[in-house]
């Protein structure tokens, strides 16, 4: 009998497997699909905020749904408007940094020899199509472009799912009764995923307006460009905010060289992590939606590889959905417990 069981749970658990892989595999090759759709879900639940507070001001469900949507609409314009010009500048110019990035390395190797320090391979490694520094730039710009590129038709989308959200309780109440187990769970998954988006998506905007302000005033180019890179990287935690700094740094060494603002750059993105990681995060944390740093970093990988560029700001918030739909059901639990950074019990 303890055969049988075992065999079964054996044959059990490769059908999993094998599901999840196909899954996984079918995900990577429509990526290019599934990314505007991902967005646009998380879009629309960060939309239905303001859409609700309207309602609760007496507005009907057709007028409050009438502003969201112009709203947003005059946001993507602006946005496009404003990125538009600048990504396809830099698009077109990244080839012609290459010079400038040779000099200032020579530069900077000048420099760190009267210090005793020998830099003779710098040169060439960044030379290497591998560890070019513009090739992170040159990522970073892909992510950003398909952002904008399916600006609208992640907007069209938004609008549908929003129409969609505002119905949801409805529906669900008309599915369930208010007692079935099936109701709270998917009630608890919708309410903790809203708060988790809400909270970190005011992080990232906080996070991105400072940080595109204070390149500007630096002088640094493309600033607004690195500010939405910021405010789309801090949907990652821990790390985020020093991953988008990589590409601003790049170009503030590449305009001034081994300089002063340099630093000034690297310590104004050091202060925003240190900022973020010791004060916000940790109220996400008492949410019951962190995720242990091992776990975030596997997270960028896997999603980074079956999503593109934009599996990385969207490999956080993926992740916080499995792991809130696991500890919303008691056989499950134990699983979002790996997932999580074991900071305080689980309820």
């Amino acid at each position: 009998m303890k055969d049988l069981l075992a065999q079964a749970w054996v044959v059990r658990f490769m059908v999993i497997a094998t599901g999840c892989v196909a899954i996984v595999a079918g995900m990577h090759a429509i990526a290019s699909i599934l990314n505007p759709i991902f967005i646009a879900v998380l879009l629309a639940v960060i939309l239905d905020i303001p859409r609700s507070g309207l309602k609760r001001r007496g507005m009907s469900d057709g007028l409050a749904l009438a502003v969201i949507v112009l709203g947003a609409l005059l946001v993507t314009l602006v946005l496009a408007l404003l990125l538009g010009n600048t990504v396809l500048n830099l698009s077109t110019n990244l080839a012609s940094f290459e010079a400038p990035l040779q000099t200032q390395l020579a530069a900077l190797g000048e420099t760190l020899d009267q210090f005793g320090l020998q830099v003779d391979q710098l040169q060439t490694m960044t030379q290497s199509g591998q560890t070019n520094p513009l090739g992170i730039v040159r990522y970073a710009l892909v992510g950003v472009t398909s952002v904008l590129s399916n600006s609208f038709l992640i907007l069209v989308y938004s609008i549908f799912l929003l129409i969609e959200v505002s119905g949801f309780p409805a529906k669900l109440d008309e599915a369930f009764q208010p007692s079935d187990p099936a109701h709270r769970y998917l009630d608890t998954v919708a309410q903790n995923l809203r708060s988790f988006l809400v909270a970190t998506t005011q992080v990232a905007f906080i996070t991105g307006l400072g940080v595109g302000v204070a390149l500007w005033l630096l002088g640094v180019q493309f600033a607004p460009l690195w500010g939405i890179v910021a405010f789309l990287m801090n949907y990652i935690p821990y790390i985020g905010s020093i991953l988008a700094a990589i590409p601003a740094v790049i170009v503030a060494f590449i305009q001034f060289g081994p300089s002063p603002t340099v630093l000034l750059v690297i310590g104004m993105y050091l202060l925003v992590n240190l900022i973020v990681n010791n004060t916000i995060y940790p109220r996400l944390m008492s949410q019951g939606t962190d995720l242990s740093m091992f776990i975030v970093l596997v997270s960028m990988v896997f999603w980074g590889w079956v999503l593109g560029p934009i599996g990385l700001i969207l490999s956080v918030p993926l992740t916080a959905v499995i792991k809130i739909s696991l500890e919303s059901y008691s056989g499950s639990r134990w699983l979002a417990v790996l997932l999580g950074a074991g900071s305080k019990n689980q309820p």
